[in-house]
């Protein structure tokens, strides 16, 4: 079923890439050949309206093959592709990471506005940073943030929205039994509070080590070997560092306390290192929104999106992640299969992030992807002549090679991670 679905998820989101190019073609007048979803022997194919329409046997990619799209020596004509304008020949090459975009961002929309927001349950504050604005307010841990700026909060979702705005706000507190009024003055990003995530178990990813031990949703952690757990990044911190090892878990279901042994499954973070998990996701609560909530949210999440995926490539430059921590069709498989196992939201919004990514990653200016094309037609437009067609196909050929190579490596990683 993991390999079913993540041959589906892969499919649509080449398929509307490849959407993207070709629609724009016809609408231009450009003449489309092939439209084929994967590589390799066709297994299906049917001829309509000019173009031949196939699914070929190898299913991680697909392409658009337009009338005159090799360079050459040689006069073009009105319906192929070189024979456009540059403005016609960046708008087709661009379409694709940008249907990529949109498909993302409507993925955003749809999760937000059917499944509502997961958020952390309660209000209590787990730590204040020193030196901060929360800090300097008087606020201090474990108190209970009952209202900001006289409206109740229920969730930190709430917390987080009616923060976000820079200057003064009113925050009633619960300390012990007394309630207490403080005045926070923000004059940047944060406000130096962390949330109180109760180590509660939400949902248990099938087939792993969490799963096999007998743990159960709802289950409270409270206890890793003789450490006393409070919250879920200290749960999250004891585990990662004993990948490998079996820990004894204190855990607390319904009034009794149980002792449960639990190996640690090893995966690998960022930076190429060993990393410990036992499959489980921390309990949270939906909170809904209204569809211009969520339409604003969904506009928030692709941005950060794109970010996150500048910043990824920014670090990998810098040697900052660890090449071996890239993933490829295999893990992406991987990672589809497990993020399925936890729900529909979360694949769905898994779903949007990859397709966000694509759109970036092909629009980076490297040969044989669309973004080195667009480098290509904008040198283009600058000299107001082509380059020569030999030194075109030369770098796309020295792209492509490249591309595959690394493609290669990482399928390498991803098998290598699997077995270990």
């Amino acid at each position: 079923m993991t390999i079913i679905l993540t041959l589906i998820v892969l499919s649509v989101l080449i398929l509307v890439h490849e959407f993207g190019h070709f629609i724009v073609a016809k609408l231009l007048g450009i003449r489309v050949l092939n439209f084929s979803l994967g590589f390799g022997p066709k297994i299906v194919k049917w001829t309509q309206r000019g173009t031949e329409f196939s699914i070929s046997s190898i299913p991680f990619g697909g392409y658009v093959k337009l009338a005159g799209d090799e360079p050459e020596e040689r006069e073009y004509e009105p319906y192929e592709f070189l024979g456009r304008p540059v403005s016609h020949r960046f708008m087709v090459v661009a379409a694709g990471p940008l249907f990529n975009l949109v498909l993302g961002f409507l993925i955003f929309l749809f999760a937000y506005g059917v499944f509502g927001i997961p958020v952390i349950k309660g209000t209590t504050i787990y730590s204040v940073e020193p030196d901060t604005p929360a800090d300097s307010a008087g606020i201090q841990s474990f108190d209970k943030i009952l209202k900001i700026d006289g409206h109740q909060v229920n969730n930190w979702w709430q917390i987080d929205k009616l923060l976000s705005p820079k200057g003064r706000h009113s925050i009633t507190l619960l300390r012990g039994n007394d309630t207490v009024s403080v005045n926070l003055k923000l004059s940047g990003s944060t406000s130096g509070i962390s949330p109180l995530v109760e180590p509660r178990i939400g949902k248990i990813i099938k087939g792993s080590p969490a799963s096999k031990a007998g743990l159960r949703p709802g289950d409270l952690i409270v206890g890793v070997d003789s450490i006393t757990i409070k919250d879920w990044s200290e749960l999250v911190e004891n585990i990662s560092k004993r990948p490998g090892d079996t820990v004894l878990l204190a855990v607390l279901r319904d009034s009794d306390t149980l002792q449960m042994s639990v190996p640690v499954m090893s995966t690998v973070d960022e930076s190429g290192k060993p990393r410990g998990r036992l499959g489980i996701v921390v309990a949270t609560q939906v909170h809904r929104i209204s569809p211009i909530g969520a339409l604003k949210i969904s506009i928030e999440k692709t941005i950060e999106s794109i970010a996150l995926t500048f910043m990824t490539i920014y670090r990998l430059l810098r040697r900052d992640i660890s090449i071996k921590a890239i993933g490829g069709p295999v893990m992406i498989g991987k990672i589809v299969g497990q993020t399925a196992n936890i729900g529909v939201f979360q694949l769905l919004f898994l779903i949007a992030i990859i397709s966000v990514n694509l759109c970036v990653l092909n629009l980076l200016p490297i040969p044989a992807l669309d973004g080195g094309h667009l480098l290509i037609y904008s040198i283009e437009g600058i000299r107001r002549r082509p380059l020569p067609p030999r030194l075109q196909t030369l770098i796309q050929q020295i792209g492509f090679a490249v591309l595959i190579a690394l493609m290669v490596l990482i399928t390498i990683f991803d098998i290598v991670r699997i077995f270990k």
